[in-house]
């Protein structure tokens, strides 16, 4: 607490407070005045700076074909980060050209939604492509348009949708891109699966991850936990990773 005793001609000087606080909980400042005047003012000034790991997950609510909506995945993988000490959070409906501008600055991003070879979608058809074609859709992102070392912060990117680690002719190959701009671990998958398998397939990984284990050991697990109990899922195990690094990487 500092006490101050004010005055009409009393030029103050600021008061620097540093404190550490926790993502997610709720902090109460108060100031008393021993000056005991009803007309004394305050004026606060904030700056929060974190050395926290970000986290995002991005969803949608009704992308095309079949308005299908992703939030469900999120409600099962945030609660992980935070367990893990991400400062993480859910990110809806966003075009992929904002998902872009993000990217570099995460240090984990999962992204679920409808894909095909060599694209992940987004928000109102847009789409992020391993390749340059957009075809004049706007609020497309081209990953190949990232310098060299732009995505090094990022360890671990998720393309969670169908097909989005096979090649395409025209849209290349997301996870190999995001490889080649300095993403350590990279997952894309190479078959079509229901909404239902991925949301299973994330329990169970992200599960993994917040007990300490390798981003390797936590696929290996969770495939194996799907071969066992889900056999009806069995498209899901298909992932194209292209990064040897994930046997080593904890995300704890």
């Amino acid at each position: 607490m500092i006490a101050r005793s004010i005055d009409s001609n009393e030029t103050r000087n600021s008061e620097l407070i540093t404190a550490y606080v926790n993502a997610g909980e709720t902090y109460k400042i108060r100031i008393n005045s021993t000056a005991g005047s009803s007309t004394s003012q305050y004026l606060f000034r904030t700056k929060i700076t974190t050395s926290q790991r970000q986290g995002k997950v991005f969803t949608q609510t009704s992308v095309q074909p079949n308005n299908l909506n992703t939030r469900y995945n999120a409600t099962i993988i945030l609660p992980e980060l935070w367990e893990m000490g991400y400062d993480a959070g859910e990110y809806v409906d966003h075009y992929a050209s904002s998902a872009y501008i993000q990217m570099p600055d995460c240090d984990l991003v999962v992204i679920t939604s409808h894909g095909d070879e060599g694209r992940i979608y987004f928000y109102d058809d847009s789409f992020m492509t391993g390749g340059t074609a957009t075809y004049g859709i706007p609020y497309c992102a081209c990953l190949p348009n990232y310098a060299t070392g732009a995505l090094t912060r990022v360890k671990l990117l998720l393309f969670s949708g169908c097909n989005t680690g096979d090649s395409s002719s025209i849209h290349g190959n997301l996870v190999d891109v995001a490889l080649s701009k300095d993403v350590m671990c990279c997952i894309g998958w190479t078959e079509s699966f229901w909404d239902a398998d991925i949301y299973y397939w994330h329990t169970k990984f992200f599960e993994k991850l917040s007990e300490g284990l390798t981003v390797g050991d936590a696929i290996s697990e969770t495939n194996a936990w799907i071969a066992a109990y889900a056999t009806e899922l069995s498209t899901i195990t298909a992932q194209y990773y292209g990064s040897s690094a994930l046997h080593a990487l904890t995300l704890k």
